[in-house]
């Protein structure tokens, strides 16, 4: 054993690699409807290898990996936050401070009946709450931080379970209606929405049609952009067939008579085509039209005439009830040529690639670590934010700012899945391995009496939120659920309820009280200590 610890001390990176793939397969394990999830199954394996070994990691480690995953979590739920304060989730985000302050003074509470140290009430938030950010935030000395870190281990299962648990079997029973009749409810309100906003106009939006050139057409000898500009950008030349051949990209070609056009635009315009020595053609083959789906950011404000262009071109807006407005960004539908020229005249397609801007990344990372060092000085104490604190709201800005204007700092979705799991998880192993003998002896000493404490302080805001946010807020019934899911930041009692009833309607609640939550809960790290 003494060869391995001295071999895993000098091989840190070898140690936390093992706690996180052992972690993970831990965290397949799946008991019913509940799985154990990665980041338990991380915090489990590295708290059984530090009763063996005995390692020491850099503070500078932590940091780092809590940086990406804190950087990340604001840049994802920036533009959810900001456009729910324009929007019927300003109730959700009020759901979310109601919630949030009930676990802090549940937390209060609990820790000054039991004469709990600072860093146990710090971890029972974070266990209970499932919101290991708050560790995170909290400045803590190293011995309280071990503390956390056990308490957490002992709270964090139920803190998952009993949430499931209350949203699915006790918080039905509170509102006196059974799941199925929420979701029944939800979806005949959203019937009372005409269908006829969202379909009219696709019928007579993305017109495909094909001419054959004759020979004594007005267009032969003319290159394909000239034919467009005669047509006033109305139409587009998606295609040319000429024999075997087929030019898609064909705004240089010279048209000749037998030529075959394809053309997608308004019908308008194409209804004149044959009066210019043009022949409709019925062949299958020519109205098959490859369509993307691409977002285009608006530069200016296209409220009057901005679904004309669209429809000129031959392009899909997905959203009928979005508004044209300058920074907004639309979805769109339609031909890859379309779309490209369309965008020229409103903006600009965003940036869907699969590269990330590591240089935005790295110095948006930088600037938060700036703002969470700086501290204002007081007479007995100094007050800073934090480093996890200022990496998380210089996230929430540049997820914003991105959204708007994402011409920078694109990160691809996948990316940061990895960042956010890989972050936080290697952030789990190194809090783990530092505990060693201590989660034990404090499970021997009074494991369960801080597992039952666990247990109230998960369930108290989650019973006072659903009672404030149906008889105060009025908030309807599955948004309220799903918002209390987001409150606590607990995707897995999301994904209990849309499993148990067949619908996602409670996800409509669920992102602007997720939004809120993740910044929230995370300065409740700050908040906490200096009360307690």
């Amino acid at each position: 054993m003494e060869f391995i610890e001295n071999y895993l001390n000098s091989h840190v990176a070898l140690l936390l690699f093992l706690c996180l793939g052992l972690g993970y397969l831990v965290g397949k394990i799946k008991i019913k409807s509940f799985v154990i999830g990665a980041t338990a199954g991380t915090l489990l394996v590295g708290i059984i290898i530090s009763q063996f070994v005995s390692v020491e990691i850099a503070d500078s480690i932590k940091t780092i990996f809590f940086s990406l995953f804190c950087f990340t979590i604001g840049f994802d739920v920036g533009p959810s936050f900001f456009r729910s304060l324009k929007t019927s989730g300003i109730k959700l985000i009020g759901l979310s401070v109601f919630f949030t302050f009930v676990a802090i003074l549940a937390t209060f509470g609990a820790v000054k009946l039991f004469n709990l140290d600072e860093g146990s009430g710090i971890g029972l938030i974070a266990g209970a709450i499932t919101q290991t950010s708050i560790i995170g935030a909290a400045q803590l000395g190293d011995g309280l931080k071990e503390n956390a870190t056990v308490v957490y281990g002992l709270t964090y299962v139920f803190g998952t379970i009993g949430v499931i648990m209350f949203v699915k079997n006790i918080a039905p029973l509170i509102l006196k209606k059974k799941l199925k009749d929420i979701v029944k409810n939800k979806v005949d309100s959203m019937k009372g929405v005409s269908t006829e906003k969202f379909m009219k106009g696709d019928a007579d939006i993305l017109q495909t049609r094909a001419y054959v050139v004759n020979e004594n057409s007005e267009y032969c000898g003319i290159k394909v952009e000239q034919l467009e500009e005669r047509f006033e950008a109305r139409i587009e030349v998606e295609a040319i067939y000429r024999g075997n051949d087929v030019f898609y990209d064909a705004d240089e070609v010279v048209i000749v008579a037998g030529d075959v056009l394809q053309l997608i635009g308004n019908i308008g315009a194409l209804n004149k085509a044959d009066e210019s020595g043009l022949s409709e053609v019925s062949d299958a083959k020519y109205y098959k039209v490859k369509t993307v789906d691409a977002k285009i950011v608006l530069t200016a404000d296209f409220v009057d005439n901005g679904r004309e262009i669209l429809s000129d071109y031959g392009i899909i807006l997905k959203d009928k009830n979005k508004e044209l407005k300058k920074d907004s960004i639309i979805a769109v539908s339609g031909s890859e040529k379309a779309i490209k020229k369309a965008a020229k005249v409103l903006g600009y397609v965003k940036d869907e690639g699969e590269v990330t801007d590591i240089a935005f990344v790295a110095l948006a990372t930088c600037v938060g670590l700036i703002i969470g060092a700086l501290a204002l000085e007081f007479e007995s104490f100094s007050l800073s934010l934090g480093e996890s604190v200022g990496v998380l709201l210089s996230g929430l800005l540049c997820g914003w700012w991105c959204d708007r204007r994402p011409k920078a700092g694109h990160i691809p979705q996948a990316t940061r899945i990895f960042l956010k799991n890989v972050g936080l998880n290697f952030y789990i192993a190194v809090l783990a391995l530092s505990v060693g003998d201590k989660f034990f002896a404090a499970m021997s000493e009074n494991g369960w009496l801080l597992i039952l404490i666990g247990v109230v302080v998960t369930l108290i805001p989650h019973i006072a939120s659903l009672l404030f946010g149906k008889y105060v807020m009025k908030i309807d019934e599955a948004e309220l659920l799903g918002g209390l899911c987001g409150c606590g930041t607990c995707t897995a009692a999301l994904n209990a309820l849309s499993d148990e009833t067949g619908s996602s309607v409670f996800a409509l609640g669920y992102a602007p009280g997720c939004a809120a939550g993740n910044i929230l809960l995370t300065l409740s790290g700050i908040i906490l200590p200096m009360i307690l």
